[in-house]
């Protein structure tokens, strides 16, 4: 993917920023020519990285990728799925990643309520 460097005289923030991804022109426009070829360096090693897939996520999974981040803040998402497929493989019954953050959430609280109560008695 090419992003081009453009200047629209009159605007607010003229320079410019343009791509094509899908048939469709997308635009970014910056207040200095600075900010946008900075823009342009920075997003264009992002998709030498990872290419244009990351477009088509699905924003409804990230939320969620996010809303089990802030409920075991420690905790790597992909982790925690890996263990809970680990320890659930004999199960029949698909879960969902809230009900494995859940689970995981309730077993180190009580982990933790256990050692604390320990901890007092030692």
């Amino acid at each position: 993917m090419d992003i081009k460097a453009h200047y629209r005289e009159g605007r607010k923030s003229p320079w410019e920023a343009r791509w094509w991804m899908d048939g469709k022109i997308k635009t970014r426009f910056f207040v200095t020519e600075r900010e946008r070829d900075r823009f342009i360096r920075e997003f264009s090693k992002e998709l030498q990285q990872h290419g244009t897939d990351v477009f088509s996520i699905d924003k409804n999974k990230i939320r969620r990728w996010i809303e089990a981040e802030k409920l075991l803040q420690d905790v790597d998402p992909v982790e925690l799925v890996k263990h809970w497929v680990k320890t659930h493989e004999n199960e029949q019954r698909p879960i969902t990643m809230n009900e494995a953050g859940v689970c995981d959430f309730r077993i180190r609280s009580s982990l933790l309520t256990t050692y604390e109560f320990l901890k007092k008695f030692t």
